[in-house]
């Protein structure tokens, strides 16, 4: 953890990391690798950090409270970010989202000058770390001007809730035993054995 004692105030940004394997601008579109990069920081210009830009969003972005332990366990988080625009909305719908690797950062500013502090241990902080499990698309429609207002709603998972999840191995049949041993004929013989009674203990 780092040393705060010789600061008499802070101020704190999070910094999110969206990793999308498949962004599509639009239906027709090429999907590409791209990794969204975006902060609750009222800074217009944004915040960089290892080499990428996090645009500013300030009140528009809200993230749900995580709590921190010791070792680690499942825990979900929902990312809101508000006044999406309309041209944004396809963007959404036609990138593959869930599944994407998300990660957050917070970093420690000194509200005096601006400038991030130089803490003993490390600044920008790792606050969590997981994956989209889904998304929610939310419209508020204002009949009166004729405009609407979109709002994005990540939910998240942990990574120890796709770990456990998670299921590995293969089934004990001829077609999955021959994937990993072409040549073994040890299971070729299940199918005909399958639901078969066995008397175990009987006389010969």
């Amino acid at each position: 953890m780092p040393i705060l004692n010789e600061y008499r105030a802070i101020e704190s940004y999070l910094l999110i990391r969206i990793t999308v394997p498949e962004y599509k601008a639009t239906p027709n579109s090429t999907p590409v690798s791209t990794i969204l990069t975006f902060s609750d920081a009222p800074f217009k210009t944004g915040i960089v950090y290892d080499g990428l830009l996090y645009a500013g969003l300030g009140t528009l972005l809200n993230v749900t409270s995580t709590t921190s332990e010791l070792r680690p366990s499942s825990s979900e988080l929902t990312i809101t970010i508000s006044g999406v625009p309309n041209s944004s909305i396809s963007e959404i719908v036609n990138s593959k989202m869930k599944g994407c690797a998300v990660a957050i950062f917070r970093a420690l500013y000194d509200p005096s000058t601006g400038n991030t502090l130089n803490i003993n241990g490390g600044n920008v902080l790792a606050r969590y770390r997981g994956f989209i499990n889904n998304y929610t698309l939310t419209e508020e429609y204002d009949v009166v001007s004729r405009t609407s207002k979109n709002a994005l709603l990540l939910i998240c998972k942990s990574s120890i809730d796709v770990l456990q999840n998670k299921m590995a191995g293969r089934l004990t049949n001829p077609t999955s035993n021959k994937r990993f041993y072409p040549n073994d004929l040890s299971m070729d013989r299940v199918p005909a054995l399958q639901n078969t009674s066995f008397n175990f203990g009987a006389p010969k």
